[in-house]
Parts: structure tokens; C-alpha cells; sequence
């Protein structure tokens, strides 16, 4: 099985460094490899390549100009190294766990059709999700892109959580992660409030991706389960929608924004992503995805 290391970097050069380091270092198949993206405006990164080719070369870096979203950003680190399975990690969180590749090879071989997304790890503060997220190849074709490149911060990995959940996908792998400087803050955190709103409007597009997956004659699911997903849809949207009800909250979300926001303008790439926010809205529920696929809210 190959398996690509996403990890989307900016201003982080020695937390990558070891990051990687440690990453790779635990490692134990030959093609896990890890794809790094970095950005052209980031003077952090110049001369980033040739120091990170020197650890291993097993380290792909992506430069390119620097996207609106985060999601994206990821996207690209995808596209970097084709690959079985797609990892989500962060620039300064470390896999704790020698042979954690093989151990989410293991847990992928429980999944027949190849349709999984398989969760590791815990943040060390009071969550409903995991740290990291490997996501198949062929969930991530069959959704259209590996991460949602709608929002700026935040909700690209909620967004695989619900869509994961709803087509009964998720499992959990003995994989630990380590934090070595700490859970940092969230970089361009702002209008929390409106974001948070946002996503809970799209969650009957993610439904109808996720029914699609569900329909699918790839999916092997007996026709049971797929009855059962598609009965506990609403329960399930009534617990997501409750989740995300602090970040909805004007007076809990500034508080988010005043603790953990950092290098968060107004600038070119958050007016034209919050614009294109609007249009999607105004749109009727159309999502394009990266891939230029539509999907037709439910």
C-alpha cells in the first residue's frame, strides 16, 4: 500500500523539520512517502527544498502560490504523490506510533471496496475529533476532493467527519500523535460566527454526497446497512448541528476569535474566499468541487 503524508506548512520551518523527521522516522513501508506544501510568499520557505531533500527522499515539497483555503492547500499536497491513502497531518504534530503505516494498512484491509477514512489520534483538548484523518483514494474520488476547499480555517476535516459518518466509514486505528510545542493557535481565525453558520448550511450537500457513496454500486455494504445510514440521517445532522452550536453563538465565537486567532486579515485571499461563500449560498446549494464535478443539494 503507498500512503501520502499531507501536510500543509506556513512559517514553520523547524516544527516541519521535525515533524518530518519524526514522521518518516517511524515509518515502515517503503512507499509511505510525505508531501509537503509550501507557499512562494512565504520567506520561510525559501531554501526550505533543498534542506528537507537532505532528511529523506521520501519528502516531495509542492511550492506554489499560496491558496485561499486551507482545504485546498491540502488538496495540493494531495495531488503531489498519488497514492492509496491520504494523511492529514499539521506542521507541529508528530506521529507517535513506530509502524504506523502498517498499522492503517491493517485497518484499510477491513474495508473490501476501498471506501474508508480511518481516524487517529486524539488533540489534547476536549474534542469529537481526531487528530488526523487517512482518507482512501477512492473516497476521496468518489467525494471529489480530499479536503473541502470552501472554508479558510477549520472545517475542511468536519467536513470528512460528517460525510464519514454518514456512510458508516469510520474507524479507528491505535495510532498516537505527540505535541511537542504545544496546540498552537489557528492562523486567519475571524468571523467564526458567520463560518460556522456556512457549514451547517451545506450539510445537506455532504448528505448527498454521501448517499451517492452509499448508492453506489462499488459500495459492497449490504442493502440493510444502507438502509440503516440512510434512516439515521437526521439524527445524526441533529448531532452535528449541535456541535457546531458555540461557533454559531456571536458572543462564544468572539471569545474563539480573541483566545485563539492569529495573522487572521482582511485581506485579498479571505474577501475573495468569503465572496465566494456568498455565491455558493446564493446559488441554490450547487457545490463544485475541486475536480469541476457537481452536486445537487438533497
Amino acid at each position: 500500500m503507498s500512503i501520502n503524508a499531507c501536510i500543509a506548512s506556513r512559517g514553520h520551518p523547524r516544527p516541519l523539520k521535525e515533524t518530518l523527521m519524526s514522521t518518516l522516522g517511524m515509518a515502515t513501508l517503503p512507499t509511505t512517502k510525505a508531501v509537503v506544501a509550501l507557499d512562494n510568499d512565504d520567506p520561510t520557505a525559501k531554501g526550505l527544498d533543498e534542506k528537507l531533500s537532505k532528511i529523506s527522499d521520501r519528502i516531495i515539497v509542492s511550492m506554489a502560490d499560496r491558496e485561499d483555503s486551507l482545504g485546498a492547500k491540502y488538496n495540493r499536497a494531495a495531488a503531489g504523490y498519488t497514492a492509496d491513502m491520504y494523511v492529514m497531518l499539521t506542521d507541529d504534530e508528530q506521529i507517535a506510533t513506530p509502524d504506523w503505516d502498517k498499522k492503517l494498512e491493517e485497518c484499510a484491509s477491513w474495508y473490501p471496496d476501498g471506501i474508508y477514512c480511518i481516524y487517529f489520534g486524539s488533540p489534547p483538548v476536549p474534542s469529537s475529533m481526531p487528530a488526523g484523518f487517512a482518507v482512501s483514494h477512492k473516497l476521496m474520488e468518489m467525494m471529489g476532493f480530499f479536503m473541502c476547499p470552501f472554508h479558510p480555517y477549520w472545517w475542511h476535516d468536519t467536513t470528512i467527519d460528517e460525510i464519514t459518518h454518514f456512510i458508516g466509514r469510520a474507524v479507528h486505528a491505535d495510532v498516537q500523535m505527540t505535541y511537542p510545542y504545544g496546540y498552537g493557535k489557528t492562523r486567519g481565525l475571524r468571523d467564526v460566527s458567520y463560518w460556522a453558520t456556512f457549514f451547517d448550511m451545506l450539510r445537506p450537500q455532504r448528505w448527498n454526497i454521501a448517499q451517492k457513496i452509499i448508492d453506489s454500486p462499488e459500495n459492497l455494504d449490504p442493502m440493510y446497512r444502507k438502509i440503516q445510514l440512510k434512516q439515521s440521517v437526521n439524527q445524526m445532522a441533529e448531532q452535528f448541528a449541535a456541535r457546531n452550536s458555540k461557533l454559531r453563538d456571536p458572543l462564544q465565537a468572539r471569545q474563539f476569535e480573541i483566545n485563539q486567532s492569529y495573522d487572521a486579515a482582511s485581506d485579498e485571499r479571505y474577501q475573495r474566499i468569503y465572496a465566494a461563500s456568498q455565491q455558493l449560498l446564493a446559488q441554490g446549494g450547487v457545490m463544485l468541487t475541486e475536480h469541476g464535478k457537481k452536486a445537487e443539494a438533497a
